[in-house]
C-alpha cells in the first residue's frame, strides 16, 4: 500500500510549483518495470546550516536532497549578515523521484499521488478576506446638549467584531467608549441609536445640518446599516456588547461567521488589526506584539482608570477602537483601543 508523506507550505508556494509546471520542461520517458512509492521523506542529518533529507523507496531504495537553512546574523560567521535559507522545494523532490524510478509521471499527478498539502495553513490574503467576514463599523448617535438648552445629534464612529451568532441574535463586541457618549444628555449616555455596516456595506449615516441652528437635528439611515441595541458593558474594562437581529444581519451578508478566539499570545506575534480608521470604512494593518501586558492609563467614562494593555507597533487611527486584534491564523487576540 502507498504511504503517503505531508508536507506544509503556503499557497504561494503551490502556485510557484505550478508554474514552473507549466513551463513544459520535458520529462524523462521510460517503462516502469517494477512500480515503486514513496513511503517516506524524512530529515536524516543536519549541521545546524544544511539538512539532508532522505527519500525511502517502497524497495528500500533511497535518495536525498539537502535544504540551507537562513544564517543567524548575529550568530553566524564573523558576524556576517545572515543568508536566506530555501524552503522545502516539492519541485525538486519530484524531480529526484522521476529520475530514480525512471518514471513519466507528470508534476501535477505526482501532488496528487504523493503529496498533502496542510489546509488548515492560511495565506495573509487568505485571513484577510475570512476576517473580513467578522467584523463591522460601529455608528453611535447620541444626543447632545448646546448652551445647556437646545439638543443636537452628533455620531462617532468605531469598530466591532462578531462574537456570537445564534439563532436570534448577533452579538458584536466593541469599546464602551464607542457606544459611550459622555457629552450626552442626562440619562442617555449609552447611545440608544446605534448601528453597525457589514463590510462590503460601508456606507455611513447623515446629518442633516441645520445652518440657522447651527447644528444636525435629524439622522438618516440608508438600507445597509443593521440597528444594534445595547446589551451590557463595562468602562472599567472598556468593552461593550451590542446585538442585531441575525435574520437583518444574513439579509445584508449571509456569510458572516463570528471570531475564533486565540489561545495566547506572545511578543513577536504578528498582529492585524482590522478597523474603521477616521470612519473611511474597514481597513487592515499589520504589525507586531511587542509588550504582552502593560498598564496603562487611560480615561473612558471621565474617570481616569489603569488598563491592561498589550502594546502593537501595528498602526491604528481613531475609528479603530472596538475592532479586532488578529494574529497570523486569523485567531482574536484583543480588541483595539
Amino acid at each position: 500500500m502507498k504511504k503517503r508523506f505531508f508536507v506544509t507550505l503556503s499557497l504561494v508556494l503551490v502556485m510557484a510549483c505550478s508554474a514552473v509546471f507549466g513551463t513544459g520542461c520535458e520529462i524523462l520517458q521510460g517503462e516502469q518495470t517494477e512500480p515503486k512509492s514513496i513511503v517516506s521523506i524524512e530529515k536524516t542529518s543536519t549541521d545546524g546550516i544544511i539538512d539532508t533529507y532522505t527519500i525511502t523507496y517502497s524497495d528500500g531504495s533511497t535518495s536525498t536532497f539537502q535544504i540551507t537553512n537562513g544564517l543567524d546574523g548575529e550568530d553566524g560567521e564573523k558576524g556576517d549578515d545572515g543568508k536566506d535559507g530555501k524552503d522545502f522545494d516539492v519541485y525538486q523532490a519530484y524531480l529526484d523521484f522521476i529520475e530514480v524510478e525512471n518514471s513519466n509521471i507528470t508534476f501535477a499527478e505526482f501532488l496528487k499521488e504523493y503529496v498533502e498539502f496542510d489546509g488548515n495553513l492560511k495565506t495573509e490574503e487568505r485571513v484577510a478576506a475570512d476576517l473580513m467576514r467578522s467584523v463591522a463599523k460601529v455608528n453611535s448617535c447620541f444626543i447632545e446638549g448646546v448652551n445647556g438648552l437646545e439638543k443636537h445629534y452628533n455620531i462617532y464612529s468605531g469598530s466591532s467584531v462578531i462574537y456570537k451568532i445564534d439563532q436570534d441574535y448577533t452579538y458584536f463586541i466593541t469599546n464602551y467608549h464607542v457606544v459611550y457618549g459622555e457629552d450626552a444628555v442626562e440619562g442617555h449616555e449609552i447611545s440608544d441609536d446605534i448601528h453597525v455596516y457589514l463590510y462590503g456595506s460601508e456606507s455611513k449615516p447623515t446629518t442633516n445640518y441645520d445652518a440657522t441652528l447651527g447644528y444636525a437635528t435629524t439622522v438618516d439611515y440608508d438600507a445597509y446599516a443593521i440597528p444594534c441595541t445595547y446589551v451590557g458593558g463595562s468602562a472599567a474594562a472598556d468593552l461593550a456588547v451590542i446585538r442585531a437581529e441575525t435574520s437583518k444581519v444574513k439579509e445584508i451578508n449571509p456569510d458572516v461567521k463570528a471570531v475564533t478566539l486565540a489561545q495566547g499570545y506572545e511578543v513577536g506575534q504578528t498582529a492585524i488589526a482590522i478597523g474603521n480608521p477616521n470612519a473611511d470604512g474597514i481597513s487592515y494593518t499589520k504589525g507586531v506584539v511587542s509588550v504582552v501586558d502593560e498598564n496603562i492609563l487611560l480615561s473612558v467614562d471621565g474617570t481616569s482608570r489603569v488598563y491592561r494593555s498589550i502594546r502593537i507597533d501595528t498602526s491604528l487611527y481613531p475609528g479603530n477602537s472596538g475592532g479586532g486584534l488578529f494574529n497570523a491564523n486569523g485567531e482574536l487576540i484583543g480588541i483595539t483601543n
